[in-house]
């Protein structure tokens, strides 16, 4: 391989996963093939926005369970650790602060199934939710 980040053997094209290709694919999205390529969608607000999720938080000393304590003993030196947020907890945080404009990006994405974004995400969004952002 010559491209970037192929995966299949013999290609010169970028993100491939099959073999002889010299052209970058179409992006699938929700399990279905799109007219977008990889970088088109990494220029998209969604992508962006999808970033913004929190992987993990700063809990200081003072606030650390004696159980935290005695897990990060260097947290004392710190004043603190850095805590992995699970993703249904930060998928949560992350969906409940957006705004209905960026909620409707998300619901824009080509393809978008709501069943399959609340399995990803660990979300229980509804369906009524869905239409009552998309009027």
């Amino acid at each position: 391989n010559t491209g970037d980040r192929n995966t299949g053997d013999w290609n010169t094209g970028d993100r491939n996963t099959g073999v002889f290709c010299t052209e970058e694919p179409k992006l699938i999205m929700f399990n279905k093939e799109t007219d977008m390529s990889f970088e088109e969608w990494r220029n998209t607000r969604a992508y962006d926005l999808l970033r913004m999720i929190p992987k993990n938080r700063w809990v200081w000393f003072s606030d650390m369970t004696d159980a935290e304590k005695k897990k990060y003993p260097s947290a004392e030196t710190c004043n603190g650790y850095l805590k992995e947020i699970p993703r249904k907890e930060a998928s949560k945080e992350w969906w409940n602060n957006l705004g209905k404009f960026d909620k409707q990006e998300i619901f824009n994405l080509p393809n978008f199934d709501l069943k399959i974004f609340n399995e990803i995400m660990k979300l229980k969004i509804t369906k009524k939710e869905y239409d009552e952002v998309m009027k």
